[in-house]
């Protein structure tokens, strides 16, 4: 099952063949095992919880147990990109 990331801050360095001096995001596909979930993707990119500020499946504020279906999209912001208002969003499972 293949579904689209898109990493931002420190760690679009994740995303392969990305020139970090001039994208603000790094994009790229991966294939997880269906079903999957968000915290798969972490465990694929080798990310802590505690590295991630926000994830978002498909524009919907997500976490890390969130199921994924095949060509979600998936955006992942890293801890020093916190939100300011992150209480105004809930998180669905």
């Amino acid at each position: 099952m293949e579904v689209n990331v898109k990493l931002y801050g420190k760690l679009r360095e994740l995303a392969p063949n990305l020139d970090s001096r001039t994208s603000t995001v790094g994009v790229m596909k991966l294939d997880l095992e269906a079903p999957g979930q968000v915290s798969d993707i972490l465990k694929k990119l080798d990310l802590e919880n505690d590295e991630i500020s926000h994830i978002f499946v498909n524009g919907t504020y997500s976490s890390v147990t969130r199921k994924l279906t095949k060509n979600d999209k998936v955006a992942i912001f890293p801890a020093d990109m916190g939100l300011l208002y992150s209480w105004y969003f809930e998180e669905e499972e």
